[in-house]
């Protein structure tokens, strides 16, 4: 059965994906801060993800250390699965000439496409 997630909490998942493992003082700040949160909620937020096994925690000197599961890594993988065949008819080519043309791709996020990109070619050869 498919975990249904709401909007905000594939965002929150997204962001700790980027961030990596962080206690819920450091997601606030980069996650719930910006977007007028109160750290109860970024918690809240955090406690759901985590009994829907989407994020696994740790607890550490600094407190406990969310990170995603290997739930939480599929259910992004299969949510950009469904987009392409979806909405883009299962081609990746319109995803990709976005990416390549996005003017605010950042220099590492450019490197980074740019090696998946070349390690799919060279799985293809």
């Amino acid at each position: 059965m498919e975990t249904r997630i709401g909007s905000a909490e594939m965002k929150l998942l997204r962001a700790l994906e980027e961030a990596g493992p962080s206690t819920v003082r450091a997601a606030h700040e980069f996650y719930g801060e910006p977007l007028g949160l109160v750290r109860t909620t970024v918690q809240q937020m955090m406690d759901r993800l985590r009994k829907k096994n989407l994020l696994d925690r740790v607890e550490t000197a600094e407190g406990f250390q969310y990170f995603l599961s290997d739930a939480g890594r599929s259910h992004l993988r299969g949510t950009v699965h469904q987009f392409v065949q979806q909405s883009l008819n299962g081609s990746i080519s319109p995803l990709v000439s976005y990416l390549l043309e996005r003017p605010t791709l950042t220099p590492d996020q450019r490197r980074e496409l740019f090696e998946l990109l070349e390690s799919l070619r060279t799985e293809a050869e």
